[in-house]
């Protein structure tokens, strides 16, 4: 049996609030039209090459469902990526300053 793909009818994808390698193996659930606060903090995940922090949170969404995360800060500049469940190396999406305000992602 081929393992599941991104046509899947549910697959399961992970937000970094900033792009990593690898994904975190204790990402938050976030259950889809949640708002999330929080904060960067020396206890969050930190990338390879120590340039920043990021947070994680792991959702289900189905094939083809659209979505829209935004990323706001007025303490650094947001980069939002999007991996897929399991994946390394490049993201399906990011965005860095898309919502055209500043430096705040979506």
């Amino acid at each position: 049996m081929n393992r599941p793909s991104l046509a899947a009818a549910v697959s399961t994808v992970a937000l970094l609030w900033a792009a990593a390698p690898a994904l975190a193996q204790d990402a938050q659930p976030l259950r889809i039209g949640a708002t999330v606060n929080g904060a960067l903090t020396d206890a969050d995940g930190k990338a390879a090459d120590d340039e920043y922090r990021y947070d994680d949170y792991r959702f289900d969404a189905r094939a083809g469902q659209r979505l829209e995360a935004i990323l706001r800060s007025d303490a650094f500049d947001a980069y939002l990526a999007i991996y897929a469940d399991g994946a390394e190396g490049e993201p399906l999406a990011t965005d860095d300053d898309g919502l055209e305000e500043g430096t705040d992602a979506r």
